[in-house]
């Protein structure tokens, strides 16, 4: 890591890497945010979730200004750059606009293990795809998965019964 005119520059062994203007290639690259942000929906690509994940772009900002300082010296040079990105381009939500944002996957794949404690701290919520409307309630299940003794798989339905949440959760180790 090196400093250089007031930029940080970072090198490990490959052509430097300027974080400020790959956050700012992001920013340019993405749509306007909107009031309401799609944190995660099947479409994204990743397995386990059945239903839209959302939050409103300015309370979600506060969570993730706050991380990007959490996640600040963890993650690869490029992921660091979309975790600065990220709430610079919730920051600059239009509030009056009520339609809804979707994240690009780079985005979705940073915040994606995050969901469940967006959604039980109520920061984030879910749409049921079939009943047409907001999830109010969940009904959770967590079972072991017999063919992986390491893991649950974690089932969130709405009051209708249609099913939400279908993950395989691998379990912490301490």
């Amino acid at each position: 890591m090196k400093w250089s005119m007031g930029k940080l520059h970072i090198q490990w062994g490959r052509p430097e890497f300027d974080v400020e203007k790959t956050v700012g290639k992001y920013l340019l690259e993405l749509p306007r945010c909107t009031s309401q942000v799609v944190l995660m929906k099947s479409e994204y690509g990743f397995t386990g979730w059945l239903c839209d994940v959302i939050a409103n772009s300015t309370t979600f900002y506060k969570w993730s200004a706050h991380m990007a300082k959490e996640r600040a010296i963890v993650h690869p040079v490029e992921e660091q750059a979309i975790n600065l990105a990220f709430p610079l381009w919730l920051g600059c939500a239009d509030n009056d606009d009520s339609s809804f944002s979707h994240i690009p996957h780079n985005f979705a794949k940073l915040n994606k293990d995050y969901i469940p404690k967006l959604v039980d701290n109520k920061i984030a919520w879910l749409f049921c795809s079939e009943c047409m409307e907001a999830v109010q309630e969940i009904t959770k299940e967590q079972n072991r998965d017999k063919g992986y003794p390491v893991a649950d798989i974690h089932k969130w339905y709405c009051k209708e019964g249609h099913l939400l949440r279908n993950e395989r959760v691998g379990l912490p180790f301490f």
